[in-house]
């Protein structure tokens, strides 16, 4: 219920409350089932974990798996909806490669005797006259 609830995009806290779990207990997973993956990535043989890591491994897993999909469905939204919509296209290139396509201001300031250029990216409610 909780991978399920992290798929389709609910916060941790909600997703927490929703498999009636605590938040400090859901961080505590998510905190160990971290170190695990680590421990698994750097060595050099099978681990012999507990029967609470496994499952903790097991639940850490799903876990990363459910956020990854959960961000390719929303990825997959916007893609589509970019596609009728070019307003959709552009706000995801804006953020997603801000370096290329942010829209900034120039700003040209001298203060103390000493010149120089300002780039400022200009807020999203500003460009597309969200008021």
């Amino acid at each position: 219920m909780l991978c399920e609830a992290i798929e389709a995009g609910v916060n941790y806290a909600d997703a927490a409350a929703i498999a009636k779990v605590s938040n400090s207990t859901l961080s505590n997973w998510r905190n160990r089932g971290a170190e695990l993956d680590a421990l698994i990535q750097e060595s050099q043989t099978p681990l012999e974990l507990s029967q609470n890591d496994k499952a903790i491994w097991d639940f850490w897993q799903r876990f990363t798996a459910a956020e990854a999909q959960g961000a390719v469905n929303m990825a997959t939204v916007v893609y589509n909806e970019g596609l009728r919509n070019p307003d959709y296209a552009l706000k995801w290139l804006e953020r997603r490669r801000s370096a290329e396509w942010a829209l900034r201001q120039q700003h040209d300031v001298t203060t103390g005797g000493q010149a120089f250029t300002r780039f400022v990216i200009v807020p999203e409610d500003t460009v597309h006259g969200n008021d």
